[in-house]
């Protein structure tokens, strides 16, 4: 029987009743009514600019329409929309440019809504942790550390985003082409309006991806959760836990600057990782890849894992792991020692992987790591090592791979490279 279809306890309790002051109660009630009053007013003041948006895209027809009704043009005169009266052209330049104004409240609007949630919901992690969440009781709105979910091309308000703004380069294109007595369909008319709309779209889908809203900040030295939805936007949120969080320690061989202990997921790795590609070393990257297969000291890092991985006292424990997981899919013992207690350190170098852990869930291997020790910096390269053994188990089960988990006792960076970390930090 697994763990999600075994009988809940009887337990009648809520979250009033955890908290004998009454405090629990009291914060849910702040925390639905404060949240429900943001997407309320957020709700009408949208409603608000949708009017005004549509009022600059008939603007152009109205006039029209009022100029015929009196008149002063004839129904010949705007037959051929590349040779309009100067007058509408200048109309449709002027609706075109008044559409963006609103158009960047609106985008405004939806991103304060986000921040507001945002921490609303890092403030309800805190609680429903303080709490404890049982089997009775849950919050009544997402506890999720990528909640609220940033933009996305599908949904509603995406949409409706980039066909105003469509709109709004289209008639500012026709009307300064009609103002210059320029063909508003030759050819480089047309490609100046696609490379617009290019430009802008790009511009509001990447302005809306914060790599800082997947993390949930905890207080003290408890452990800070973060959640990458990419190798480099984990490195990049793990950097600036550091950075943000890190006190000047003395340490052997040289001075660091640590952080508090951080659990750092990463669901999912690209090839090509835009951020990895921009502020990392591709060496880095590759040694420490090598790092968890080889059998030899990578000179590069003075040490190597796959001696431990593959050949511990003659003891294949990946193999050994694998074997465990294809009898039982739902074991929990498929676990990996780096560390032993027998070894003579410092004669040799201590490792700060200590243990890697296994296990399939809803066919999909996940992979877990625990450092004693891990230097910020480098940590995308633990990352993709890490990838790779998860790529070479999941392989030989046959099951796809999902999230990647590292717990961190003591991540850092060198105080030498503080700097560097920093700038990395702000360039993200």
């Amino acid at each position: 029987m697994s763990d999600e279809t075994l009988p809940l306890p009887r337990v009648q309790q809520s979250a009033a009743s955890m908290d004998a002051g009454g405090t629990a109660e009291e914060i849910v009630k702040i925390d639905f009514e404060q949240i429900y009053a943001v997407y309320l007013d957020n709700l009408q003041q949208k409603a608000a600019l949708f009017k005004m948006l549509i009022s600059f895209v008939i603007a152009p027809f109205l006039v029209a329409v009022t100029f015929l009704s009196a008149k002063a043009l004839q129904f010949e005169s705007i037959s051929d929309l590349s040779d309009l009266p100067t007058v509408l052209d200048f109309v449709i330049v002027v609706s075109g440019i008044g559409l963006l104004l609103p158009l960047l409240q609106y985008v405004e609007y939806d991103d304060n809504v986000m921040r507001t949630a945002r921490s609303i919901n890092n403030f309800r992690s805190l609680y429903t942790d303080r709490l404890g969440m049982s089997a009775v009781w849950k919050p009544n709105l997402p506890v999720d550390s990528t909640f609220p979910r940033e933009r996305q091309i599908t949904a509603s308000g995406s949409v409706l985003v980039l066909a105003f703004l469509v709109i709004s380069i289209v008639y500012i294109t026709k009307g300064l082409a009609g103002l210059l007595n320029v063909d508003p369909l030759s050819p480089g008319v047309l490609i100046a309006g696609v490379v617009a709309i290019v430009a802008l779209s790009c511009c509001y889908v990447l302005t809306g991806r914060n790599w800082r809203y997947e993390t949930v900040p905890a207080p003290s030295f408890a452990t800070t959760t973060i959640v990458g939805s990419s190798a480099g936007r984990a490195w990049a949120k793990y950097l600036d836990h550091v950075v943000q969080r890190g006190s000047a320690l003395r340490n052997e061989p040289a001075p660091i600057v640590e952080a508090p202990p951080v659990a750092v997921t990463v669901k999912d790795f690209q090839d090509e990782d835009r951020i990895i590609s921009r502020f990392g070393e591709a060496h880095i990257r590759e040694a420490y890849e090598r790092k968890m297969f080889s059998e030899e000291v990578v000179p590069e890092l003075g040490t190597t894992y796959g001696d431990r991985l593959f050949n511990y006292a003659g003891h294949n424990q990946i193999v050994a792991a694998i074997e465990k997981l294809k009898n039982n899919r739902w074991t929990n013992k498929a676990t990996l020692t780096l560390l032993d207690p027998l070894e003579q350190w410092p004669e040799r170098r201590m490792p700060c992987l200590t243990v890697v852990d296994m296990k399939i869930r809803d066919s999909e291997l996940l992979l877990y790591a625990y450092f004693r020790s891990q230097n910020a910096l480098n940590s995308y390269g633990n990352m993709y090592g890490l990838r790779a053994i998860q790529s070479y188990c999941a392989d030989r089960l046959g099951v796809g791979m999902g999230p990647i988990t590292l717990f961190v006792s003591s991540p850092h960076v060198h105080a030498r490279d503080l700097e560097r970390a920093q700038h990395i930090v702000g360039r993200c």
